[in-house]
């Protein structure tokens, strides 16, 4: 009798690098999120690649990393522009 054991991908480095940043952009906002946001979109786009070759599995903290990144972008430009208004 031969055993078959199913092969797991490991978790893309990237994916979870994306989460983390991720989530330390929501948490340090106020000091340097921005930044922490662009690292989170641009780990979560290099998982996307390496997930979609096949190499590695990590899809949900890959999605989750990108969709913080892209809110703490969104939410950093937002209050740029109010602190401008509201100084002029």
């Amino acid at each position: 009798m031969t055993e078959h054991h199913a092969t797991r991908l490991l978790t893309s480095v990237w994916a979870v690098a994306s989460l983390c940043f991720g989530l330390a952009a929501v948490l340090l906002f106020e000091n340097i999120g921005g930044l922490l946001a662009i690292v989170a979109v641009v780990a979560g786009h290099a998982a996307r690649h390496e997930i979609k070759a096949g190499f590695r599995a990590g899809n949900g903290p890959a999605a989750a990393g990108l969709a913080l990144g892209y809110c703490m972008i969104a939410l950093s430009l937002f209050v740029i522009v109010m602190r401008n208004l509201a100084q002029t």
